[in-house]
Formats: C-alpha cells, sequence, structure tokens
C-alpha cells in the first residue's frame, strides 16, 4: 500500500526472482485509487484501527 496505489508481489518464487533478476519491480498487479477510494481506505483503517473516526480529519 503506497499513497495512491496498491500493489501485489508475484506470488510464486519463480516469478518474482525472475523479475529481480531482470532489474525489474517484482509487481504482478497494481490498482491506481482515485480520491474516493482513498477517503474510503482513510475510513475503513481508522474504524479498524481506532475503534472511532472523526469527521473533522476525513473532510
Amino acid at each position: 500500500m503506497l499513497h495512491d496505489v496498491y500493489v501485489q508481489n508475484h506470488k510464486s518464487l519463480k516469478n518474482y526472482f525472475r523479475a529481480i533478476d531482470s532489474g525489474e519491480l517484482p509487481i504482478e498487479r497494481a490498482v491506481i485509487l482515485d480520491s474516493d477510494d482513498i477517503i474510503r481506505r482513510t475510513v475503513i483503517m481508522e474504524l479498524m484501527c481506532q475503534f472511532q473516526l472523526s469527521p473533522d480529519e476525513i473532510q
């Protein structure tokens, strides 16, 4: 998880190391988040980790 993207590494070690040996990042897939996705992620993480949500922070 980065600021506006989720990435998943290769699942098999063979493909993972093949990418590394080729000088590439071992990324199998990526999803770019829009601003609504980032807000939803923030709300979910706050509720899961802090058990509370401050509407002022979300605005």
